[in-house]
């Protein structure tokens, strides 16, 4: 029986199936990258170009914060995409183009699969265990996905960073229990 969460869940990552088709495989790994790429530089240099903006203008600092890292991040963003664009006009022709779309729904159930998987490891170490008993009761593939994990941890001889997480939200909270 498919449950719920599962259908849900398999809906989505068939999606991103159907997007990474229609993408093909270079410009999927060029909005990848290009997204990647942006994140990093915005984190990097949004504080720099705020004092930059800060000497000409007078804004509020939440404000020009969040403008800042969005201007680097849309420019970024931009700029990738065009060389994506560039690179996929050079790389695809008609001969390639089935291998490239086919790559690219690959690729596209890969995300899916990956954007999936970090949902349950969120709510792994999510401080409501109630949420994570639901989940695990309504969904087989959450369950997959978590053991995966764990073996994936065990062969590379890893140290779990979600349990690491989960212990410092739950520090965090008995902390603010004894605080308040």
């Amino acid at each position: 029986m498919i449950l719920f969460l599962d259908g849900l869940s398999a809906i989505f990552i068939l999606w991103l199936g159907i997007l990474g088709f229609k993408q093909g495989l270079v410009e999927g790994l060029g909005r990848l990258l290009g997204l990647i790429l942006s994140a990093m530089t915005a984190m990097r240099y949004y504080v720099v170009l705020a004092g930059n903006i800060s000497l000409w203008f007078e804004i509020d600092a939440w404000v020009l914060l969040l403008t800042s890292f969005m201007v680097i991040f849309l420019f970024i963003l931009l700029i990738m995409r065009v060389l994506t664009r560039m690179v996929n006009f050079l790389i695809v022709s008609k001969g390639t183009r089935w291998i490239n779309r086919s790559t690219g729904f690959v690729f596209g159930l890969l995300k899916g699969s990956i954007v999936v998987s970090l949902i349950v490891l969120f709510l792994d170490i999510s401080p409501k265990d109630e949420w994570s008993i639901i989940v695990y009761k309504e969904s087989s593939l959450a369950r997959i996905l978590t053991h995966a994990r764990i073996n994936i941890i065990k062969i590379f001889h890893w140290e779990d960073p979600f349990e690491k997480g989960e212990n410092f939200i739950k520090t965090m909270m008995e902390t603010d229990k004894e605080n308040n």
